[in-house]
């Protein structure tokens, strides 16, 4: 009788030893700075400061980070931009992007940059066009003294 319990035992106790480190092998858990969407079987799911089971071989994760990045713009001499009055400005711009802490922001960051929201001038290369883009725009519609 003494034995069969001892048996018992031990083979909870191995059993416990594998359900928890087959555990942290398949779930993955979100901290606060970064969030990821795990997709394949069972859909999409979105996870910010929570978990969720990743089975290794019916799911993929991509991480996105939720920091903020911050990047600068310049456009000088020959790139300057021109003002309605037409004078070229040398405009150095920073800017400080970041993703939403929701689920719409963050599926929305991963199905457009994906990996790349983790280095600055990998967004920077991305937005930069838009961004000169919007201040020629602006400053095609301003004098340079509406301006300074």
């Amino acid at each position: 009788m003494l034995e069969v319990i001892i048996t018992l035992i031990v083979v909870a106790i191995i059993l416990v030893a594998i359900f928890y480190i087959v555990s942290i092998w398949i779930y993955k858990r979100a901290p606060s700075n970064m969030g990821f969407i795990r997709t394949g079987f069972l859909g999409t799911k979105v996870c910010l400061g929570k978990g969720a089971i990743v089975l290794p071989v019916f799911h993929d994760i991509t991480w996105v980070s939720l920091e903020t990045i911050k990047f600068a713009v310049s456009r000088a001499r020959e790139q300057a931009i021109l003002t309605a009055d037409n004078i070229r400005v040398d405009v150095i711009t920073e800017l400080y992007a970041h993703v939403g802490h929701t689920e719409e922001a963050v599926l929305t960051a991963s199905r457009t940059l994906g990996e790349k929201t983790f280095d600055a001038e990998k967004v920077r290369n991305l937005l930069e066009a838009k961004v000169v883009g919007a201040l020629r725009s602006y400053a095609a519609t301003k004098t340079l003294k509406q301006l300074h």
